[in-house]
Formats: structure tokens, C-alpha cells, sequence
């Protein structure tokens, strides 16, 4: 039906289609529970990144060869990344910043 009834406007269905694609990604998976709010904690588990506490959705692990792994983080916490320190250059670009007048 392409004309929706009269009480139907106004609804809205958050349908959508999901492709993935590349390494470790399961070829022809087919992912019949994804729902669209599952995109955003999906990329983010794979690429290693944690998952905001505050993210809708769930992992779509059934997509991936192998197991990813899934960090959820409260709103406010710092994740934990790997190599993290002070970076090459802070000391300049923080003099630059002064010179400048933002600090």
C-alpha cells in the first residue's frame, strides 16, 4: 500500500537495510533480529572502541566470524585505550595555544 490510511501518518518505523562488508564479517549472514539502533554499538565493538552506556542497541555478534568483544562504559568514564599518554608535540602545541590566547 502505498498511500498509508488517514490515522497512520504521523508513524514512523524505523526499517532500514544493513550491509556489511570486510574482514572478519561472516559472508552471507543473515541478521533477521538487527533492528537500526544496533548500528551504532556494532561498528564501535568492531573497531575495538567501548560502547557508551547510554547507546541503544545491541552488538549484531552473529555478523562476525569471530567473537568481538563488547566494552560498555558509564556516561562520564573515561574508556581505556591502548597507548594512552601524552602525545608527541603536547608541550609546543600547548605553547602555540598560549601564544594565541585561548589558554
Amino acid at each position: 500500500r502505498l498511500i498509508p490510511e488517514a490515522q497512520e501518518y504521523g508513524t514512523h518505523t524505523p526499517e532500514g537495510i544493513l550491509v556489511l562488508a570486510g574482514p572478519g564479517v561472516k559472508r552471507g549472514a543473515s541478521l533477521p533480529a538487527a533492528d537500526i539502533v544496533d548500528v551504532v554499538p556494532t561498528l564501535l565493538a568492531a573497531w575495538n572502541l567501548p560502547i557508551p552506556g547510554e547507546v541503544d542497541g545491541k552488538v549484531l555478534h552473529e555478523a562476525f566470524i569471530s567473537p568481538i568483544q563488547e566494552e560498555r562504559i558509564v556516561s562520564g568514564e573515561s574508556p581505556t585505550i591502548a597507548g594512552e599518554g601524552r602525545a608527541e608535540g603536547t608541550d609546543e602545541v600547548m605553547e602555540r595555544l598560549r601564544a594565541l590566547g585561548y589558554l
